[in-house]
């Protein structure tokens, strides 16, 4: 912490393992030129104070799933003017909301890729949001999120076929997941589901 406070200015990549009491404010305060910032099997701590990341653009949270990832610290790191490549591992407080909110708040247009693993409270409304939001999205990688069922992802892909997007997108389910959907259903009920104008002007 220490090294931190009197080094944090010069450092525009920083990678963190098996650290406690990681506090995102303080390293937003004491490393404002970060533009990679890496978090691996670290503890966070409780703070009220969210924190603005100016120059991040890589940002990387490698979580047990025993380890919270504090609501406030996620919208900062949201709310990055230049983020373009988030990866979210284990992270609760991963919502809809959240996620809408950020993108409607015009976050996130830098972004171009995303990828989130066991993320379990992210569903379909965000993931269509953000394919829907202004952005430079390339690569999307859902995995082990148990609100993005085959069903979810079947409807995704159809989405962005008719969207004409160029969007790498990759998906595994969550291994003891069981779809009953019928994938011959997915062109009469992606329009209705989605209750938005998908279909390019």
């Amino acid at each position: 912490t220490s090294y931190l406070q009197a080094k944090g200015g010069g450092l525009t990549h920083l990678s963190l393992e098996n650290y406690t009491n990681c506090d995102i404010h303080d390293i937003g305060t004491w490393c404002k030129n970060l533009v990679v910032l890496k978090f691996s099997q670290c503890k966070f701590s409780s703070n009220i104070f969210r924190s603005t990341f100016q120059n991040l653009e890589q940002f990387f949270l490698f979580n047990s799933p025993d380890s919270s990832f504090p609501e406030i610290f996620l919208k900062s790191i949201l709310s990055a003017d230049n983020i373009s490549v988030l990866y979210l591992q284990n992270v609760d407080h991963l919502t809809d909301d959240v996620f809408v909110d950020a993108l409607e708040e015009n976050c996130m247009k830098h972004l171009a890729s995303v990828s989130l693993e066991n993320c379990h409270r992210i569903g379909l409304s965000g993931i269509i949001k953000l394919l829907n939001s202004e952005n430079l999205l390339e690569n999307l990688h859902i995995w082990s999120c148990v609100q993005i069922s085959q069903f979810q992802q079947q409807l995704i892909r159809q989405l962005i076929k008719l969207n004409f997007l160029q969007v790498n997108f990759q998906w595994q389910g969550v291994p003891t997941q069981i779809d009953y959907q019928d994938p011959a259903h997915l062109e009469d009920l992606l329009i209705p589901l989605l209750g938005v104008n998908i279909l390019p002007e």
